[in-house]
């Protein structure tokens, strides 16, 4: 039932015919083992660069199609250990151990292929696909058989089939230390998209799947009655968009953490000189590879101490060249006395209201910059509100001042006006934002928000739970950063009075009425900071805070926190009891004669 093909010559160690033994007493009977004859046979061929995940997706598809009544698994990787010359190999160089046994385990693929065939059995077959040669010979040996081809493409990074055929490469045991070298991953890498290319141009396959690790699909095509695409052909556009596709922070970071462990095992001495060498320069390769579309790691001042969500290059510059440029900035307005307007004040001192007020008080063409809409441009920044929301905003900021400083720039080059919600980490930003404008020859003002620190991260709180009253989950600012956001907010108003480039520095509170100006600015910003509460404010206060409480549970630490603040800020009526100090019972001196009788005791 095999059909009858030449053994390869030249092979050092085993001759024809225990090559044909060990192909029919051994590999035949444990791959074909189970399967049984279907009326219309199918054949699985699924493709992919070295350490793509061919072997596990191939596992996977196996296990289903075998529910049909058995499947044959076939693959040349699969039979190397069958080579008793293997281990002699390795041990030689581990390096080349793979292509010494080459041709014999490709002859066994090609006649266990030949067999299963023969037989009518279902077939899944891992194939690099690596030439359009290939392609077209197993489309007409299966078709001629009367299969059903499906091809299913691992569409991955190429520096995760990199590093994958790396870590295949050190797992203990696992297939013998499997070893690709560069130019064949490189080959193996551009001639899949040839191929595919090829596959889709001569219909050589009846379905085409393209399907990321784990195969969560990506594309898929089949063709109809006629012989045509059901959908436009686009399988090489959907691979090669995959492996362009800019990492998330999460992956960056795993992918970080593996090449770290696998730069470790380049000082352990109990692995093969040959290993460590391969460890050394393929992380190194996976690395370099991996750098256009992985983050790029940034400093947190809080744990863990490293972000993996700062964007590259390519992708800030693309965010804001066709997402922020042209929906916020393209419709500023030329003027020849051009004016910008920095508003000032920590979180929850209501930024909102103040702004829509500046707006319709400013001329018409005027460019709002709003950094929670910066941020919301980051691909990241909704998953890490819902993950992580009092980081969030800490984790994308840098791709958001990055953002703001270009927005500035773009705006000042067409001297419109602007309107910036100030977000500054440090009073020396907004020095550097605000001198670049005075050099332009731009108006600066400068408007604070005044109120109460406790009202204002209060004010917080109840925006959260609102949000969440909707089922949606917004930012918090942690403590930390609200009392920085105060405390830059402040540091602003008194450099910005000192600057004879700012025109003017107005003060208000939440209800936009002038608190003070210019000279007296930071005054009137302390002042209103230190306010006493008044009977019915602090009423309200703490009616809030009664209701954040039964709301916002997992919160009640920090709403204890907020009371705990604004206490030194309300009336006597609303001030924490003192505790009465009691000393205990006084020490009073026994009587004399009491004395000596405790001393005779």
């Amino acid at each position: 039932m095999i059909e009858q093909h030449a053994v390869p010559q030249g092979l050092e160690g085993l001759s024809d015919a225990e090559i044909r033994r060990i192909l029919t007493e051994i590999l035949l009977p444990e791959w074909t083992a189970g399967a049984v004859q279907q009326d219309r046979p199918v054949v699985v061929v699924v493709a992919g660069p070295p350490g793509s995940g061919k072997s596990t997706a191939a596992e996977m598809i196996h296990t289903v199609l075998s529910r049909r009544g058995g499947a044959v698994r076939i693959g040349s990787d699969l039979y190397k250990r069958a080579h008793r010359e293997y281990e002699v190999l390795l041990e030689r160089d581990v390096r080349t151990a793979g292509a010494g046994v080459r041709p014999v385990t490709r002859w066994w693929q090609a006649e266990i292929e030949a067999y299963a065939r023969a037989a009518g059995l279902d077939v899944v077959v891992e194939l690099a696909l690596a030439d359009p040669a290939e392609a077209r010979t197993v489309s007409a040996l299966y078709r001629a058989a009367g299969y059903w081809i499906e091809l299913v493409v691992l569409a991955v990074a190429e520096a995760d089939s990199q590093f994958g055929a790396l870590e295949r490469f050190l797992a203990p045991g696992a297939d013998g230390g499997r070893y690709v070298a560069w130019d064949n991953q490189d080959h193996c890498s551009d001639g899949l998209l040839t191929s595919l290319e090829v596959i889709e141009a001569e219909h050589l396959v009846d379905r085409i799947t393209a399907v990321r690790r784990g195969l969560e699909p990506l594309y898929d095509n089949e063709l109809t009655d006629e012989r045509i695409w059901g959908r436009p052909p686009a399988a090489v556009a959907t691979v090669r968009a995959e492996r362009l596709r800019p990492w998330s922070g999460p992956r960056s970071r795993i992918f970080r953490h593996k090449l770290v462990r696998a730069e470790v095992l380049v000082h352990d001495e109990r692995l093969p000189v040959d290993h460590r060498l391969a460890v050394s320069r393929d992380a190194e390769r996976a690395a370099a590879v991996a750098e256009p579309v992985r983050r790029i790691a940034h400093p947190l001042s809080a744990p863990p101490g490293t972000g993996y969500h700062r964007l590259s290059a390519d992708q800030h510059r693309w965010t804001f060249d066709e997402l922020i440029a042209p929906t916020f900035l393209r419709k500023a307005t030329f003027r020849p006395d051009p004016l910008v307007v920095y508003l000032v004040g920590e979180a929850g001192a209501r930024q909102l209201e103040a702004r829509r007020m500046l707006r319709r008080a400013m001329r018409p063409g005027t460019v709002v910059l709003d950094p929670d809409v910066l941020r919301g441009h980051h691909p990241d920044h909704f998953q890490l509100v819902n993950d992580t929301p009092r980081i969030a905003d800490e984790l994308v900021r840098p791709d958001a001042e990055d953002w703001q400083a270009e927005a500035e720039a773009y705006v000042r080059e067409r001297r419109g006006d602007l309107l910036v919600e100030a977000d500054f980490t440090s009073t020396a930003d907004f020095t550097l934002s605000a001198g670049r404008f005075a050099r332009a020859d731009y108006q600066i003002e400068v408007v604070a928000l005044a109120g109460r620190a406790a009202d204002s991260r209060q004010r917080t709180l109840v925006d959260h739970a609102r949000a969440l009253g909707l089922d949606v989950v917004t930012a918090l600012p942690a403590p930390a950063a609200h009392a920085r956001g105060c405390q830059v907010a402040a540091g602003i108003v008194a450099a910005a009075a000192a600057d004879p480039g700012v025109s003017a520095v107005r003060v208000i509170d939440g209800e936009h009425r002038a608190l003070g100006r210019d000279r007296w600015a930071a005054w009137a910003l302390a002042a209103a900071r230190r306010r006493p509460y008044t009977q019915q404010e602090a009423a309200r206060f703490q009616s809030v805070q009664r209701a954040l409480h039964q709301v916002l549970p997992r919160w009640r630490e920090e709403i204890a926190g907020i009371t705990a603040q604004a206490q030194p800020l309300m009336p006597a009526a609303w001030q924490a009891r003192q505790v009465e100090q009691w000393e205990g019972p006084a020490r009073l001196p026994l009587p004399a004669a009491d004395t000596r009788r405790v001393s005779q005791w």
